[in-house]
């Protein structure tokens, strides 16, 4: 069942919108663009006007080059215009009591706060030598009877849209995932599951005992076993990672 749109979430807080579309944007962009790919256009016609009225059919084509130039820059204007008209529709809006997320293609989603189970979030920076690029960051919500939701840097502010979310989330998270931790549940992180009895991770069991070591190398979660073994998976497929960092130190005791 997708969220309803008229869930009730109180003032807004912060909007996170990847590219407003405003009237000035007509007026400054689309007008003189459209204008420009049309003008050749309008010469065409008027040079085939003009042909056929002095030198009869046969001269009737004059404007042809025209109009094939003014479908060829037809084509740039047009991408420009349905990117805009993307970039215009992706915007998250965080309330008070929940947040509303809209996306090219999919219907407006609302959610309160505790209808969110889990975040996932990534940050990679590929690097060459001493050229270093700009940090990606990336975040997956789940949410109750819903998809999870995909967003990245096209989202202007997604580290701070990322931060806004989690002070939000996170403590009745952080409560209900440790009265479930200690009521004998099991609890999901994404790839990775814990309980009382242990820790699985891609199919193999953990139990605690077996566990020497835990830590975080280059973006990924590292288990050392007791044997000396390492099972390596991507932290950005984990959920809730801090929280499960946490549980691994206060309850766990690793």
């Amino acid at each position: 069942m997708p969220p309803r749109k008229n869930i009730p979430l109180g003032s807004i807080i912060a909007l996170y919108h990847a590219q407003p579309l405003r009237w000035r944007d007509l007026l400054i962009t689309f007008i003189p663009l459209g204008l420009l790919v049309l003008s050749p256009l309008g010469y065409g016609v008027w040079r085939s006007y003009y042909g056929y009225t002095r030198f009869g059919v046969a001269a009737a084509n004059w404007g042809l080059p025209w109009y094939i130039l003014s479908a060829v820059g037809s084509i740039p204007y047009l991408l420009y215009t349905f990117q805009r008209l993307r970039r215009a529709h992706l915007w998250v809006a965080v309330h008070a009591q929940g947040m509303r997320v809209h996306r090219p293609r999919h219907r407006l989603q609302t959610f309160l706060w505790k209808q969110i189970e889990g975040l996932g979030t990534a940050t990679t920076q590929n690097t060459f030598l001493l050229w270093h690029a700009k940090p990606r960051h990336s975040l997956t919500i789940c949410a109750i009877n819903t998809t999870p939701i995909h967003l990245n840097d096209r989202l202007p502010n997604l580290p701070d849209l990322i931060a806004n979310i989690k002070a939000q989330v996170y403590p009745h998270l952080r409560v209900q995932l440790r009265e479930a931790y200690q009521a004998g549940q099991t609890l999901y992180f994404g790839i990775l599951t814990i309980s009382k009895r242990g820790l699985n991770c891609k199919g193999t069991t953990f139990s605690w005992s077996d566990i020497d070591h835990v830590s975080v190398e280059k973006g990924r979660f590292q288990i050392l076993s007791s044997s000396g073994k390492k099972t390596r998976v991507p932290a950005k497929n984990i959920l809730n990672f801090e929280l499960l960092i946490e549980l691994l130190e206060e309850e766990v005791k690793l």
